[in-house]
């Protein structure tokens, strides 16, 4: 098994450059934020929405509010992170906003 430093010349031999685009289309993003949304809250919370609900209904509806409203928010998030790309997450959107308050 040849290592990384093995096999770089037969890539550069075949004119092969690998690159990497630092994009996420909207479709991505929303496949992604969709899967964790569900993946989450689908097995934990069903059961206390629908009793404090009433119907099956409401609850659905409740349930689809609060997706909506889930994934409006983390687009925000998603382009707060493209406006400011340092590493760091939160901690580098909350000193760019509050500087040395935080």
């Amino acid at each position: 098994m040849k290592g990384d430093n093995e096999m770089a010349p037969l890539f550069k031999k075949e004119g092969f450059e690998p690159k990497v685009q630092r994009t996420v289309g909207v479709l991505a993003a929303s496949a992604v934020l969709f899967g964790n949304c569900v993946g989450a809250g689908i097995f934990i919370s069903p059961k206390g929405v629908y009793e404090k609900a009433g119907s099956p209904g409401a609850g659905l509806l409740i349930w689809g509010l609060a997706g909506i409203i889930a994934t409006l928010c983390t687009l925000a998030y998603a382009e707060l992170g493209t406006m400011i790309p340092q590493s760091g997450g939160e901690f580098v959107y909350i000193k760019k906003a509050y500087g040395k308050l935080a």
